[in-house]
């Protein structure tokens, strides 16, 4: 089985490719454009294939904990609906401790993140003044927090650069 070049390698080789011999024969403003937005993108792609597997996968385990804490929650006060939808969802995903493929990844993090949106729905249709409610509404803010924090790490670096 051959490791190498590994993806991110091959990625940084097109870039550089694409850098070295096709922009600057560029000369069409609308091509520069397109070269621009090309560069930007390649870029975005290998540090995605270097930091979004791990990213998710740590994302991914924090938020089966906080889905299954919202569902004791919920169950506890009577949002058996919700508390169902949680459980659901929660038991369709990746078991925890395995790493899958960044394709089964992502579509545990849709999965997860989409009944992390049904829960605060249903959290904010049924307020309360509970310390616990209060405390799971914080737990799901700093979430939030952490999951916009590690996709900046490869979003923002990606394009610094020349933008169309």
């Amino acid at each position: 089985m051959t490791l190498r070049p590994r993806s991110d390698e091959i990625l940084r080789s097109v870039l550089w490719s694409f850098e070295e011999f096709i922009v600057p024969e560029l000369t069409d403003p609308y091509a520069i454009s397109v070269g621009h937005t090309i560069t930007n993108l390649l870029r975005h792609l290998a540090l995605r294939v270097e930091l979004e597997p791990p990213a998710l996968f740590a994302g991914n385990a924090e938020l089966r904990e906080l889905l299954a804490d919202i569902a004791g929650y919920a169950r506890a006060d009577g949002l058996t609906e919700l508390a169902e939808d949680l459980e659901t969802t929660l038991a369709a995903a990746a078991p925890a401790g395995e790493y899958p493929s960044i394709s089964r990844l992502t579509d545990d993090a849709l999965a997860l993140r989409g009944a992390l949106d049904r829960a605060i729905r249903a959290l904010q249709a049924a307020p309360s003044e509970t310390e616990e409610y209060l405390e799971l509404r914080a737990r799901i803010r700093e979430w939030i927090g952490r999951a916009l924090a590690r996709e900046a790490d490869w979003i923002v670096p990606a394009f610094s650069g020349i933008r169309r």
